[in-house]
């Protein structure tokens, strides 16, 4: 039985035709239903699925809010073109390193990895990646992970710190300030019974990218 139904995808196409407030509110019902509840219950169902292979992930997902934030761009548009969450570890486990789903009228764009770092942490999971430094080239190697992955994304420095510089030609990923994998679905898999097995599959292609970054982190 599929998890979202035309209505779904039919929302943010019109949204995309008028993004309004006025608008917004003349099809709110159609929102509340269709786009939010259905969304919040099918990220509830992805976080219980993720915790068949990654006990750690909260059970309770952080669901993104649809308004964008004016604060500071006043003239952007109010509302995202988008349902997002993201699932991460349970605080307890002191470990960012989760997964992220974004679904829209154009495609399912998912991913996961390390995203906002703090400087400390920079160094220390550089130094990690140097120490492991063979153990995760094979893992952004693996052919499960270059299936649906084009490789490792993220920002850059332009000098390493003087303890792992020599190591940068061999692997240029240490200059990274950032270290997250994304991949996109076609949109027509949101109406289909498979979307959570599709999702599924790719989610586990960075598992284990996931616990090595975890590792990297951890105090």
């Amino acid at each position: 039985m599929p998890f979202f139904s035309p209505a779904f995808l039919q929302f943010f196409e019109e949204l995309e035709q008028d993004n309004s407030k006025e608008w917004f509110d003349e099809n709110r019902h159609i929102y509340n239903s269709e786009v939010r509840d259905a969304f919040k219950d099918f990220a509830h169902i992805v976080a219980t699925k993720l915790r068949e292979f990654d006990e750690i992930i909260d059970p309770s997902p952080y669901i993104y809010r649809i308004n964008n934030d004016l604060r500071f761009q006043p003239d952007k548009e109010p509302y995202k073109l988008h349902r997002s969450a993201s699932f991460s570890p349970v605080a307890s486990a002191g470990a960012p390193s989760g997964y992220y789903l974004q679904i829209s009228a154009t495609d399912i764009y998912l991913g996961g990895g390390l995203y906002d770092v703090n400087t400390r942490k920079k160094t220390q999971v550089r130094e990690y990646m140097a120490e492991h430094l063979d153990e995760f080239q094979k893992l952004y190697k693996a052919k499960d992970f270059k299936k649906y992955y084009a490789g490792i994304e993220g920002k850059k420095n332009k000098r390493l710190p003087p303890s792992i510089k020599h190591l940068g030609e061999r692997e240029p990923l240490l200059f990274n300030t950032q270290w997250y994998y994304t991949t996109s679905i076609p949109a027509e898999i949101v109406l289909s019974d498979k979307i959570l097995d599709e999702l599924m599959d790719r989610y586990r292609a960075i598992h284990e990218l996931n616990l090595f970054f975890r590792q990297a982190y951890a105090d």
